[in-house]
């Protein structure tokens, strides 16, 4: 079948309703139902479980984790240049004797803090309450969504 998702459906619903009517029509008609049964059965999984529900939340999950640290941290930074050269603050700042370089590591240290507090809060939500299964450890996925937050901001920083 060329579409996975309704694929999993089949084999979750469709199929074990029609194994178990065929079964209990051979039982009727006096025969064995293990003529039904198939040479492959798989009994244990080692990644995950059999169940679709979990396959869908386990493949979506990582996107959904990643998406507000890519784009969140893209619109704050964006949001606060635009209010700062609106204001005037950039301006002012600057002929006020601030360096450029401050003024770059000064959003470097707020959007880090912004992007910690909303990553903390994202993996306590997904982990904790939504009770979704780390393959890995917690701190290596923290820090790989942060980094992947910093890289596009830096790179959003350093093209304007």
């Amino acid at each position: 079948m060329s579409n996975l998702f309704v694929n999993l459906a089949l084999f979750q619903n469709i199929i074990p309703a029609l194994r178990q009517m065929v079964a209990d029509f051979l039982r009727a008609s006096g025969d064995n139902p293990a003529l039904l049964s198939t040479p492959l059965d798989i009994t244990e999984v080692i990644y995950g479980r059999l169940d679709f529900g979990s396959f869908v939340r386990d493949a979506f999950t990582p996107g959904f984790i990643l998406f507000p640290a890519y784009f969140t941290t893209a619109a704050v930074t964006a949001l606060a240049l635009l209010n700062e050269r609106e204001d005037g603050l950039l301006e002012r700042s600057l002929v006020a004797g601030v360096r450029p370089l401050e003024v770059f590591f000064s959003q470097v240290i707020t959007q880090a803090a912004v992007l910690v507090a909303q990553q903390a809060v994202l993996f306590t939500t997904v982990f904790l309450l939504f009770g979704v299964v780390s393959q890995g450890p917690i701190g290596l996925i923290f820090l790989l969504c942060y980094l992947q937050g910093r890289w596009w901001w830096l790179k959003s920083f350093l093209i304007s």
